[in-house]
């Protein structure tokens, strides 16, 4: 214990109880939160407010085990503080007054989960609990990923994007904005009671739709807000050629004319061919652009 004999601590402890059972029911339960969420791996606090004229003999919290109760933390007017066992490092009370016995709870894990008593003995009037519920949430860990395969123009349904909130609890909540396709969503449950959610966007590629934006948004108890994770689409598709520089004034002797071919594409063109047309003769060029500078003859094209 360190504050108090072995013996002498049995012996209090016995006290105690026998005050408790001679005196009932003229004191109403401390204040405490009924109901207190808590996320793992974080820290949660458990309210324990005591409003009395009496005086205070002791101030404990206790976790419920089905029959049995654990004794987790208890403050003594005389010998102070004292954590119990697997809670020594864990559980701290926020404030050094008998009148609030309010703990904090670190590093919160799976087995915190369930009902604890905030005990007060008093004298005269005896002794009061209440009980608060903790339940324990697990944040998902978010993903967003493309796709396994290309989106080509033209082609069938096809998944453009992967949002996975893995390992939550409870199952997170996945929507979609963007309006340009559909979800489909699959779910995993494991022995500890975490679910990964997997919600996949779907579509039927377009070009149209290229560079458009679609936003996975994950809603889930354990965050401070919803989570956004927006995707850029990306549509291949192949190229759509014009020719654009013939002015309708070409003649004879005119100099320095150039055409140039236009391909939209994605992704670029990688390489440019100029033909002569009938013949199909490769001609001379400069990537997308043919050019001409000597004065035109009647049989250039």
């Amino acid at each position: 214990m360190g504050w108090l004999a072995e013996s002498n601590w049995q012996l209090h402890i016995s006290l105690i109880v026998l005050l408790s059972m001679h005196t009932k029911g003229a004191l109403a339960g401390p204040v405490v939160d009924p109901h207190v969420t808590a996320v793992w791996g974080k820290n949660v606090t458990l309210k324990c407010i005591i409003e009395i004229n009496g005086t205070i003999i002791q101030i404990s919290w206790e976790k419920i085990h089905g029959k049995s109760k654990q004794t987790i933390a208890v403050h003594h007017p005389e010998y102070g503080f004292s954590v119990q066992g697997e809670y020594q490092g864990r559980v701290s009370f926020k404030n050094y007054s008998l009148t609030d016995a309010t703990i904090i709870l670190n590093n919160i894990s799976f087995s915190d989960s369930g009902e604890y008593v905030c005990k007060a003995v008093t004298f005269p009037l005896g002794n009061a609990q209440s009980t608060t519920t903790v339940t324990v949430l697990v944040e998902p860990i978010v993903s967003l990923t493309k796709g396994p395969n290309s989106l080509i123009d033209g082609e069938n349904q096809t998944i453009a994007a992967i949002c996975t909130a893995a390992t939550g609890k409870p199952a997170a909540d996945i929507d979609w904005e963007g309006g340009l396709g559909e979800m489909e969503s699959s779910s995993t449950l494991f022995p500890n009671e975490t679910v990964t959610v997997v919600s996949q966007y779907k579509l039927i590629p377009t070009k149209f739709a290229r560079g458009r934006r679609i936003t996975c948004v994950v809603r889930h108890p354990a965050l401070k807000k919803e989570l956004r994770y927006p995707y850029t689409l990306d549509i291949l598709y192949a190229p759509e050629v014009s020719v654009t520089g013939y002015d309708g004034n070409w003649f004879i002797g005119r100099e320095h004319v150039q055409l140039q071919c236009n391909a939209d594409a994605n992704p670029l063109p990688m390489e440019f061919t100029w033909t002569r047309y009938p013949s199909g003769a490769p001609y001379q060029s400069v990537h997308e652009y043919l050019q001409h500078f000597p004065p035109l003859l009647d049989n250039i094209l």
